[in-house]
C-alpha cells in the first residue's frame, strides 16, 4: 500500500527565502520525499542533507517537474530551500510505501 502525505506547498513571484524542513525515515517501512516543481524564473535551490552521512542531494533552479529524493531507514534529512526572486511553485510530500 502506498500513502501519499502533504509537507509543504507553495506558490510564488518573486520569492526570496531561507527555509528548513526535516524529515526521518521510517524504521521498517521504505519512504522518499517527492518534490514537484514549477520553475518559471529567478533563482531557487533544493538541498537535501542527510544528517547522519552527510551526503547531499541538490536541484540548483530545477526545470518543472518530479523528483524523488529517498529516505534511509531511521535517518535524518534536512531540506533546505533557498530562492532569489523565483516565479513558480513547489510542493513536498512524504511517500511511504507500508509493507
Amino acid at each position: 500500500m502506498e500513502k501519499l502525505r502533504l509537507q509543504a506547498a507553495r506558490k510564488y513571484y518573486l520569492l526570496s527565502c531561507h527555509r528548513y524542513l526535516t524529515f526521518v525515515g521510517h524504521k521498517e517501512n521504505k519512504e522518499s520525499i517527492v518534490l514537484t516543481i514549477t520553475n518559471d524564473g529567478g533563482s531557487i535551490c533544493f538541498a537535501f542533507t542527510d544528517l547522519t552521512t552527510k551526503g547531499v542531494i541538490s536541484f540548483d533552479n530545477p526545470k518543472t517537474g518530479q523528483y524523488v529524493v529517498p529516505l534511509k531507514n531511521g535517518n535524518k534529512m534536512r531540506l533546505e530551500i533557498k530562492a532569489s526572486k523565483a516565479i513558480g511553485s513547489y510542493r513536498i510530500e512524504k511517500k511511504t510505501i507500508i509493507k
